[in-house]
């Protein structure tokens, strides 16, 4: 049995979470984004801190078989709260466009300036993008478990490019979307929902790059690769969510 030495991150990270939670109500309605600022400096520096320690452990033989467990186990409950996360907004989002009288009548009409993105435009290249970038997720996992390292460690790479270039495709789509998260119910839950998502792009291709850092490290196996395959499992549902969005957001919208 492993029992993990006693770490203060946990604890803190709630801190950490509170204040970025509290930064970004203070920046929606008063435009006061320093709390904001500092929660996302206080977050990233606990997070790299976190994952250095568990890094250490790893290569000092403090992981075995039961850790491995834990590890899946504590990411298929991470990813289920993040389901909850964005359902709670896709709940929104439904009951705003069903019932836009209790919206104040402020859904996704030209009487508001919001006019829908044409969903065959980039928003479809976007899919295709991030749909490319899972199946490359895969192959790396499956050249990881076949031994071919260096085939992994490049379709890493190219998972990671393809989800900085959807980023900012993203932002190109907001320049020239024509409305603002203020503009009506539609712009809230679109910025909303869109963003929380590129938001977790970027964590997920955070974890990825740690990945190809620890396989150019010689720090994976055939067999010992949990870490890598827990960040392959947060990009999948990061491409899921999208799909999720792009019909409902864009097709039905």
């Amino acid at each position: 049995m492993h029992t993990p030495s006693s770490s203060p991150w946990p604890a803190v990270i709630v801190v950490a979470v509170i204040n970025l939670a509290g930064g970004a109500i203070l920046t929606w309605h008063y435009n006061i984004n320093l709390n904001l600022r500092v929660g996302l400096i206080f977050m990233s520096i606990i997070l790299l801190t976190w994952f250095y320690d568990m890094y250490k452990e790893m290569n000092t033989g403090g992981h075995n078989s039961v850790s491995s467990v834990n590890v899946r186990f504590a990411m298929v409950l991470f990813i289920a709260s993040e389901v909850l996360f964005f359902a709670g907004f896709f709940w929104g989002y439904f009951h705003s466009c069903w019932k836009p009288e209790e919206a104040n009548g402020a859904w996704a009409t030209e009487e508001y300036g919001v006019v829908v993105m044409n969903p065959l435009g980039l928003p479809l290249q976007n899919t295709l993008i991030l749909l490319g970038s899972g199946v490359c997720c895969t192959l790396a996992h499956e050249n990881l478990l076949r031994g071919k390292y260096s085939k992994a460690g490049f379709y890493i790479y190219i998972t990671v490019g393809l989800g900085a270039f959807f980023v900012a495709c993203q932002a190109v789509e907001y320049i020239s979307s024509g409305f603002s998260g203020n503009t009506s119910s539609y712009g809230t839950l679109f910025f909303l929902l869109t963003g929380f998502h590129g938001l977790h792009v970027f964590i997920g291709a955070s974890l990825l790059i740690l990945a190809m850092i620890r396989l150019g490290g010689s720090n994976f196996s055939e067999e010992k690769h949990v870490y890598l395959e827990a960040a392959a499992w947060y990009w999948h549902f990061v491409d899921v969510v999208w799909l999720g969005l792009y019909l409902f957001i864009y097709w039905y919208g």
